[in-house]
């Protein structure tokens, strides 16, 4: 899986140490509010789990990448692709 650049942001591949920030977005109510309900705290973690092993077990493979600003290295979202 490929990381990509702009002068801004750097986009990589989810990785195992991404976890707590995967699932804070998916139990934040606010951030959640256009898309569903927040996840309780186990589901999150267990679709995590599921989404980060994807790219090598599901066919077609399910990519994933954690969007990072370059500065702060502060990761500030996520992009899917399945």
């Amino acid at each position: 899986m490929e990381t990509f650049e702009t002068r801004r942001l750097l986009i990589r591949p989810l990785r195992a140490e991404d976890s707590t920030f995967y699932c804070t977005c998916y139990t934040d109510r606010r951030l959640m509010q256009h898309i569903g309900e927040p996840l309780k705290p186990e589901t999150a973690l267990r679709n995590f789990n599921t989404v980060l092993s994807a790219r090598t077990t599901a066919r077609p493979p399910q990519y994933t990448w954690v969007i990072q600003e370059k500065t702060s290295q502060a990761s500030i979202g996520l992009l899917g692709l399945a």
